[in-house]
């Protein structure tokens, strides 16, 4: 007995350290006291979990950003006080100082009487997220500002206040090369003290005249790790110092010529050198800041004619393009032209059909109305090239006259395939991780339900107690993982829905009779109108998603009350109904119930043993199906499920009897 428990302890532990994010319980205390709280905290925060537990070292709610702390409480409290989970987005500061996003899930736990016991949850690092986001939000603003014709003045500064927004600890600026060639400028600085700025009103181009100055100098980047120290600040350190910055990184703005036009430099509050993604941030920016110099220094000579729109993007990696409002290009880049393998004159003047296919330009027809109609339109979508396929994050913004009409609109592609990889990885992993789970899973479950059943086991009614618990959890794991897998084959198109005609009617009928037995233990009555269709679909994928729909009617349903399925003969397409009096959805969450692991009440997947991957399953099947799903309800009186499906054919209309 005591070597099984072991095994399964072990069994949990590895689980629970296989799992890409720090799970937690704690109190809901003033400090968030921990009572567990495993080892992957060490890779997100710096500090050892036993740190928290107990406050030994330090609280959670300490390492919280000080900004962030009053919106984490009231996301909390809110969630408690409302019994259903709460995610939060918000900001920690490492061991080092450095700052780190994480994605904080939790729920509080609460006993037979309704008090609250304590919150369990999972911490996730979403540091990398957050920069991606931000790095693209930036290049989609200053490349919109850009393109609206802002002046370089507020270009720059906003540029510069989005990059200081990042992080705390660090403050940008923009210094400009003077017309004597020898001195920079401050151009732009939201961060950094007047005081310093005076001084540095006329800093000399040279060897050792700070990072800047140096950088526009060497026409290189430049990095210092601490100011205190180095000698390109020999002469400059006591004007920065005593202000609290200690580090800096400096990279020359250079025009297509490489003339350098002055330093996008980063300031930080400690000594240390800059971290990767700090990196791809500078690099990114510095390349903006080059696009907008370069536009003011042609406009002077080319009066914003093509050319020197051209100057500006061809030097980009992004695809750039003025579609006009009949839906022609007028302007396209040289990356544009690239990726299709025509040269810009080659494309200029044709219709999107041309350039990007029929099957493709009906596929984004819909945001080109959009954009056409004076929306700004972001989306994500696969990009099918000759030789090549991409995943590219694609922005129209609306050129509007001066009336408001619509002229046409600017894109703005930029390649995410990189990203879209990891995802799959990410993906991946979580399948390995689920397969190789399942098994011995499964064969806890078997051991554990054997151990409980057979007469010759010798347990105390103590110890039988404990192992149904045991037994109930690993079941609801086993299904956990079944249902983890069967979204993960869908959505990766391992499963292919096999189409055929079949009776709409059958398979209300086939559900109903799978979920009697179930029916019938909570006083449910199903009552069933099928009509004999004929549809189009893959039969037991449908069957799946009647179970699976009828299962959560009747967990919600009170006893003595009726479950109704139905089917409606539309013009093209079928309509299925699944209908309860349950309980009913909450407004405020109807829109989000096809999300993974989404529940109505955070006490669901325990009281009534769902996974809450029920309703996203049935999404995927329905969705790889070309049909439509969706949810009306009352919060009190009960919620009606729909689907729809393409028909094959028509057949005679008739009542079926149960």
């Amino acid at each position: 007995m005591e070597s099984d428990y072991e095994h399964i302890r072990e069994r949990f532990k590895t689980l629970i350290a296989n799992v890409p994010g720090a799970i937690y319980r704690c109190l809901n205390d003033a400090n968030w006291t921990m009572e567990f709280l495993s080892d992957e905290i060490t890779n997100i925060s710096g500090y050892r979990a036993a740190d928290f537990i107990q406050n030994q070292s330090r609280s959670i709610r300490s390492i919280i950003y000080p900004e962030d702390r009053n919106l984490v409480v009231r996301e909390v409290n809110e969630a408690i006080a409302q019994r259903k989970p709460y995610t939060i987005e918000y900001r920690i500061i490492r061991s080092d100082r450095a700052i780190t996003w994480i994605k904080d899930k939790g729920q509080g736990v609460f006993d037979r009487n309704g008090k609250l016991l304590g919150l369990d949850g999972i911490i996730l690092d979403i540091t990398e997220r957050k920069w991606t986001e931000s790095l693209q939000q930036i290049q989609n603003r200053t490349l919109s500002a850009i393109a609206r014709g802002e002046t370089l003045k507020n270009t720059l500064s906003e540029l510069s206040e989005q990059i200081d927004r990042l992080s705390p600890n660090l403050t940008s600026t923009i210094t400009i090369v003077e017309n004597d060639g020898r001195h920079l400028r401050p151009f732009v600085s939201s961060g950094l003290p007047q005081e310093y700025i005076r001084a540095i009103e006329r800093l000399p181009i040279g060897a050792k005249a700070t990072s800047c100055g140096t950088a526009a100098y060497l026409g290189r980047r430049v990095i210092v790790s601490n100011i205190a120290t180095d000698p390109l600040w020999a002469d400059y350190k006591h004007l920065i110092l005593p202000h609290g910055f200690q580090a800096s990184r400096s990279e020359p703005i250079k025009s297509n010529t490489g003339q350098v036009l002055g330093t996008f430099d980063l300031y930080f509050t400690e000594p240390r050198s800059p971290e990767p993604k700090e990196l791809e941030i500078i690099e990114a920016c510095t390349n903006l800041a080059s696009i907008a110099m370069g536009r003011q220094q042609s406009e002077t000579v080319l009066q914003q004619s093509e050319s020197q729109l051209r100057l500006i993007t061809d030097a980009l990696p992004a695809l750039i393009a003025y579609v006009d409002n009949r839906q022609c290009y007028q302007f396209v880049n040289q990356t544009f032209g690239d990726w299709f393998a025509k040269s810009p004159n080659q494309i200029i003047g044709s219709h999107l059909k041309e350039i990007l296919g029929e099957a493709y330009y009906q596929q984004i027809k819909h945001h080109i109305e959009l954009a056409l109609s004076g929306q700004t339109v972001t989306y994500e979508t696969e990009l099918e090239l000759s030789d090549r396929s991409h995943w590219v994050n694609v922005t129209h913004i609306p050129d509007l006259d001066g009336e408001g009409g619509v002229k046409g609109f600017i894109s703005l592609i930029s390649d995410i395939s990189n990203r879209k990889a990891t995802e799959k990885m990410k993906d991946e992993f979580v399948s390995v991780v689920s397969h190789e789970l399942r098994t011995p899973l499964t064969s806890i479950y078997g051991a554990l339900k054997l151990l409980v059943t057979s007469p010759q086991s010798g347990l105390s009614e103590e110890d039988r107690e404990m192992l149904n618990i045991a037994v109930t959890n690993t079941d609801r794991l086993v299904r956990l993982v079944n249902d983890v897998l069967d979204l993960e084959r869908i959505e990766s198109g391992k499963i292919q829905m096999v189409k055929q005609p079949c009776d709409a009617g059958n398979l209300i009928q086939e559900a109903i009779e799978v979920m009697q037995p179930m029916a019938k233990a909570g006083n449910i009555t199903l009552i069933a109108e099928p009509i004999s269709i004929i549809i189009n679909a893959d039969g037991d994928h449908i069957h799946q998603t009647l179970t699976n729909l009828l299962s959560n009617a009747i967990k919600f349903s009170p006893p003595h009350s009726s479950v109704w399925v139905t089917v409606d003969n539309l013009e093209d397409e079928v309509l299925f109904k699944v209908i309860d009096t349950g309980r009913g959805i909450p407004a405020d969450i109807l829109g989000s119930i096809f999300e993974r692991f989404k529940q109505v009440d955070a006490s669901d997947s325990r009281d009534k043993g769902g996974t809450g991957l029920g309703l996203p399953i049935c999404y995927k099947i329905i969705e790889e199906h070309g049909g439509r799903i969706w949810a009306d309800s009352e919060f009190g009186k009960g919620s009606t499920f729909y689907f729809t499906l393409p028909k094959s054919g028509l057949s005679s209309s008739e009542k079926l009897s149960l």
